[in-house]
Formats: structure tokens, sequence, C-alpha cells
């Protein structure tokens, strides 16, 4: 029950940000989102032994969220500023480690909701295709895999994937999209929206894969503890993680 309740209570703002608030009010959201996935990320680089620098780190993301336009530059000086932050921070023998991991969080847990930005610029119907994409796919991975499933997808990194959820999220997310888009952009191209639906929740099981891998390499069973028995925002949103830049990349040929 307090599962349910907690998605509710994500659900209905996440709707109205989406499709009807002033797009100032989604890219704070945006910001916001992006600070909560920091934070947990920087935990866990901490247990590991990578200390982040949580202030600088959500500067630069927040600045890369609200920026009003994405420059490739900015990846490059993005890496600059973090190599040289743990030059003058960290022990040499740090350096590496610190520098690496704090340009990916940056990355990891910013850049994509910059992408969702974008896209609800463009046209909101596709990062309501974009974001529920991964929630539709991982419910038919769940449902699929928990009765049907038997070979393990990647054992050592998440024990309860298998191959046959993993083939039903894709499924479930291609039925989905291709219904949704049916029904709000009629003018989409039937097997463009497919294959787009089947590679952003490829993309999105490889998210949820990647961040399964960082908690367990950090021991722990959660990223964070914000959402209840959802555990953190990174569990939440891995997938998206992933499956949001890959929407906005193929955008263009979709439409």
């Amino acid at each position: 029950m307090n599962r349910a309740i907690i998605a509710l209570a994500l659900l209905l703002p996440v709707i109205y940000l989406v499709l009807w608030a002033p797009v100032e009010a989604l890219v704070a959201a945006a910001a916001l989102v992006g600070v909560f996935g920091f934070v947990e990320f920087a935990g866990l680089a901490g247990k590991l032994g990578v200390p982040l620098p949580l202030i600088a780190g959500c500067a630069a993301g927040v600045a890369a969220v609200t920026a009003p336009r994405i420059e490739p530059l900015w990846c490059f000086l993005a890496l600059l500023g973090s190599m040289t932050w743990f030059l003058f921070r960290a022990p040499v023998n740090h350096w590496l480690a610190g520098s690496s991991a704090l340009f990916a969080g940056v990355a990891y847990c910013f850049l994509p909701w910059r992408y969702a930005v974008s896209i609800r610029l463009a046209e909101p119907w596709w990062l309501v295709f974009a974001l529920a994409l991964s929630w539709v796919g991982d419910a038919a991975a769940f449902f699929i895999g928990k009765r049907f499933g038997r070979a393990k997808l990647a054992p050592a990194i998440s024990p309860g994937k298998t191959w046959e959820g993993t083939i039903a999220s894709v499924a479930g997310s291609v039925v989905f999209g291709m219904a949704l888009m049916a029904a709000v952009s009629p003018s989409s191209v039937a097997w463009k929206v497919a294959l787009v639906s089947a590679a952003a929740n490829i993309a999105g099981q490889i998210g949820d894969l990647c961040e399964s891998a960082l908690k367990r390499s950090a021991g722990v069973k959660d990223s964070g503890t914000m959402l209840g028995s959802h555990g953190g925002w990174l569990d939440r949103l891995d997938a998206n993680l992933f499956g949001i830049p890959v929407v906005w990349s193929l955008l263009d040929w979709l439409r």
C-alpha cells in the first residue's frame, strides 16, 4: 500500500509538469531531481572510497539543466573542471578515480533531464512517451519474469532479472509506444515508433543494470531512502536516465 501511495503521489505531479506546467516549472523540477540523484550517487561513490564535492557537482549539474542550449563544448569543460578540482583536492593516486567519478556523476544525474526539457519543448507527448516506456517495460518484466522467468540475465549484477522478463519488457514498451503515438500523433510512422520504443527500452534496461552494479559494488540494497519503500531516486529513475537521451537523439527521425 505504501508503494502504491508513493507512486501515485509522484505520478500526478509528473503528469502536470510534463503536459501543462510552464516550462520553467519543469526545468526547476528536473534540476531538483538531478540534485537528489547526484546526492545519492555521491553517497555510493563515498562508500567506494571516492568522496565527491556535493556543492560543486550540483552547481555544475544545475547549470547544465538550466542552460538555454546544449553545447558539446560544455562536456569538455565539465571534464576539465572535474580533473582540475581533484588535481588540487585529492592525493595524486585518487586523481583519476575522483575526477572520473565527478564527471560521470554530473553527466549521469543531470544531462538526461536537460534532454527531457528539450523533448518537452519539442512536443510534450514525446516526453510522456520517453518517460512511460521504461515504466511500462518494468511492469511487463516484473509480471512475466516472476511467472515465467528461468534464464538469468546477469546473475552477478541483478539475480532477479531474467531473459524472459527482458523480452517482455521490450515487447511491452513497443506495444505501449505504438498505441500512445497512434493516439496522440497519428502521422507517426508505426515501424519507426516501434524501433525507437525498443531502442529506448533496451537502453533503459542497461541503465537499470548499471545502477544495480553501482549499488552492488557499494554494498547497498538501495541508492537512497528518500522514497521510502521505493528506495532512492536513482532506483526509480535509472532506466529513464538512459532511455530519455535515446529518445531525444532519435526524435527528428521518429517525426
